[in-house]
């Protein structure tokens, strides 16, 4: 078998020598077309998730914290609403998470703690009232100071009263006097008493 191919093949090579020397072209040899592998198919983008879908996908994290772990919740809220900030099913629950928050640091007797969450929930919605309002009973009322006394109101010197002028007495009209009457001399003779005779039957 091997010696038969050989002959074939020196054969053929003869009559391709010959057919070149008689002026004829050598047929040209083509190489069989290589098979080229089939390219594979492009995966198709994943379709990019809405917010209401990512917001479902944060529910089931957040429901377990809420009431239980504000901070952890807050954690989770602020940046969903960070990068969606028109979306207000977020906007809500981070302003009661931040309320609730500054309600139970005042009923444990820190409200000087609960200012800072207040003042960020009063920042994400200011048309609601609730930390306002709470921020306000933070607030002490100073008391007013009492007002200052009235100056002293200085009276003019009193001058003293003048006794009452009380008019004279009208001074009394000299009478006329009398001239002093004139006793008549008696002379002494004259002076003696009469004699008086005894009473008749007299013993």
């Amino acid at each position: 078998m091997v010696g038969g191919d050989q002959d074939r093949a020196a054969h053929g090579d003869h009559r391709l020598r010959l057919a070149a020397v008689g002026g004829h072209p050598a047929p040209t040899v083509t190489s069989a077309p290589t098979a080229t592998a089939a390219a594979s198919p492009t995966p198709a983008p994943s379709p990019t998730p809405t917010v209401d879908q990512l917001w479902e996908l944060l529910l089931p994290r957040l429901d377990p914290l809420w009431g239980h772990d504000w901070p952890q919740a807050i954690g989770l809220l602020e940046p969903f609403r960070a990068r969606f900030p028109d979306f207000a099913p977020a906007r809500d629950k981070l302003y009661a998470a931040l309320v609730s928050y500054g309600a139970d640091l005042i009923a444990a007797g820190t409200p000087e703690q609960a200012v800072d969450p207040l003042e960020r929930a009063q920042a994400v919605d200011p048309q609601r009232g609730e930390a306002g309002a709470a921020l306000l009973a933070l607030t002490p009322t100073p008391t007013p100071e009492p007002p200052p006394p009235p100056a002293p109101v200085r009276l003019p010197p009193r001058r003293p009263t003048p006794a009452p002028v009380r008019p004279a007495p009208p001074a009394p009209v000299a009478q006329p006097t009398a001239p002093p009457r004139k006793t008549p001399f008696v002379p002494p003779a004259a002076q003696k008493t009469p004699f008086v005779p005894p009473a008749a039957g007299r013993s």
